[in-house]
């Protein structure tokens, strides 16, 4: 996957972004006669530091409210008690309306109170002891045709980050279940790709995906804690419902799956190194986040997220550069999750437009991601397996070029010594055998016996050491007369039958591989032919078709191979042949591709 193609992508994305149509600004919720949803802009609020005030003293500081021209109210991490003046002009003749929350992640207390004629009352409140949620509905009564105040408390551990929207309770209900069926898919494909790479990390016993789950687990957890699912399953211990533990958490199996996916420590070692101190680093949120101080656990985490992002994608691009090639997929993956972030953040800065694209970017970001990572793990395997299979055919080929080597030096041996019996030894011996004769013929008495018989034999036998060594007929008569007058002259030692058929294969192969033809042909021969009383003929059939040579040794009856070391020598002059070599129950089969040479 190219670099250069993600970023232009990424870019792009990014651009459309920002050209999206800006939100709507305007004072206040007017409720029209058309049912639909009716975003609270222009939001005014005051921040209680001491979270002590009530609603008299909140309506004395009035004046002292800000507005925020936006629909959404963010103001991160902060344990302040938050005041948001609500005003409602309801130009119907309903009064049944709702007014929804929306706050990722969960408020711990939600109270609201109504003005009528100058006199505030409680209408709802959500105390930390209930089980919290993210989107609360609230029942509103705003008189008809007029404008109704309400001044809206709210408090959380982590940060505050709040739009609000009214409408009628269909409408919302119907808005509210395409989020949770989003939220639903989401969670349930990070959980599909956690329980494939579980069974796929104790098949291969591979420690990233170990890690790759464990980032997956916990990053889905505080997708869950966002989206106010995690406080209704896991109420207690708190610090679990709290993104200054789940996050780091999180970002550490994310650097140990770097280190090992990437293998930093080789392709990059500064980036490894780094990982070591951003772990340290870690360590002061999740241990603040712990302790319960959530707010300052997650503020630590929103100053440092940035060096992750940098550590990731770095160690990723140095990894690539270097020849690594699934960390392209690594890159994509983890792109994805910054990119998705990315766009979270600004939007709540409300430099981006707060739409559905905007939104819902860590869902798609944290899903593209799992998905990518995946597909990497996998890529990554193949990767390996063919580094691994390329290196064990260079290891084969390199075995295969010194067997032919050794062989060939064998040969050259062979022939030297071969010549130097038949040159030297057996001139000389010639040469005492004539002197002999004619010691006899002058009349000196020698017993013939003794003397010139031997010196017969001898010449005979180096005679046979030298055709042995390098038979003579290959280089004056063809590989084809070879094969046959070797094949005659072990059936004539053993004194049994000779079937022979073999077709004209001279030429076909280079000198060294007819050498490496007639010594498999001399090594079957000389193996299955020595227990002569169990054997009564044999068939060497050579068959040549226009692609290869097949040749079929059959002994009569059928006597195996015993010594593995001739068995390998057969089969490493065939591998060198580039051909096959098959051990039948009746004898042995060799097929032989005709090479050009």
């Amino acid at each position: 996957m190219r670099i250069g193609s993600c970023t232009r992508f990424i870019f792009l994305l990014l651009a459309v972004l920002f050209f999206l149509p800006p939100v709507a600004k305007g004072a206040g919720v007017s409720l029209l006669e058309n049912r639909g949803v009716y975003p609270v802009r222009d939001i005014s609020y005051y921040m209680d530091n001491s979270r002590q005030m009530d609603i008299t003293a909140v309506l004395q500081h009035a004046g002292h409210f800000r507005r925020v021209p936006s629909t959404l109210l963010s103001l991160h991490t902060t344990a302040a008690a938050v005041w948001v003046k609500i005003s409602i002009d309801n130009r119907t003749t309903d009064t049944s309306w709702y007014l929804q929350l929306t706050s990722p992640p969960v408020m711990q207390e939600v109270t609201l109170y109504e003005l009528t004629q100058r006199q505030p009352s409680r209408i709802f409140h959500l105390s930390e002891n209930n089980k919290t949620l993210n989107q609360t509905i609230i029942p509103l009564r705003p008189a008809a045709g007029a404008t109704t105040d309400y001044y809206l408390r709210i408090r959380g551990d982590n940060m505050v980050r709040l739009s609000m929207v009214v409408a009628d309770i269909q409408t919302l209900y119907e808005r509210n279940h395409r989020q949770d069926v989003l939220n639903g898919i989401v969670l349930g494909v990070l959980a599909a790709f956690m329980v494939y790479n579980i069974f796929i990390f104790l098949l291969l016993k591979e420690p990233a995906y170990f890690f790759y789950v464990g980032g997956v687990f916990c990053w889905g957890l505080n997708l869950a804690f966002y989206n106010g699912y995690l406080p209704l399953i896991a109420q207690t211990p708190g610090w679990m419902n709290s993104a200054s533990v789940l996050i780091p958490v999180s970002t550490f199996f994310s650097i140990w799956f770097t280190n090992a996916f990437l293998q930093t420590k080789i392709y990059a070692y500064r980036f490894y190194q780094l990982g070591w101190w951003l772990t340290g680093i870690l360590a002061i949120p999740l241990s603040l986040g712990v302790l319960g101080y959530w707010a300052a656990g997650f503020t630590v985490i929103q100053w440092i997220m940035y060096p992750f992002f940098f550590y990731w994608i770095g160690a990723g691009v140095v990894s690539y550069r270097r020849g690594f090639i699934p960390a392209g997929y690594y890159l994509a993956g983890f792109g994805a999750f910054v990119l998705g972030n990315t766009i979270n953040n600004l939007k709540d800065l409300d430099i981006l437009p707060d739409v559905f694209l905007t939104r819902t970017s860590m869902h798609w970001g944290a899903i593209a991601e799992a998905f990518i990572l995946s597909l990497a793990l996998a890529q990554k395997f193949n990767y390996y397996k063919q580094k691994e299979e390329k290196i064990r055919r260079a290891a084969l080929k390199l075995a295969i070029t010194f067997s032919h080597d050794l062989i060939q030096a064998q040969e050259k041996e062979r022939k030297r010594i071969a010549a130097e019996l038949h040159d030297s030894l057996g001139q000389k011996l010639i040469l005492i055998k004539h002197k002999l004769l004619l010691a006899r013929k002058q009349g000196i008495d020698l017993p013939e016996d003794q003397f010139s018989g031997n010196v017969g034999a001898i010449i005979q036998e180096v005679r046979n050491i030298s055709y042995s060594l390098r038979p003579y007929q290959i280089d004056l008569m063809g590989l084809t007369h070879a094969l046959q007058s070797l094949a005659d002259e072990q059936a004539a030692a053993a004194g049994i039958t000779c079937h022979l058929s073999i077709d004209p294969i001279d030429g076909l192969f280079s000198p060294d591989n007819e050498i490496n033809i007639y010594r498999v042909v001399q090594t079957l021969l000389q193996q299955a032919l020595p227990p002569a009383p169990m054997v009564n003929a044999f068939s060497l059939i050579l068959r040549k078709t226009n692609e290869e040579v097949h040749l079929f040794f059959t002994p009569d009856p059928y006597v195996p191979m015993e010594d593995d070391t001739l068995l390998r020598d057969i089969r490493e002059r065939v591998s060198i042949l580039q051909g096959r070599f098959l051990v039948h129950a009746s004898g042995y089969d060799m097929s032989l591709p005709v090479v050009p040479w």
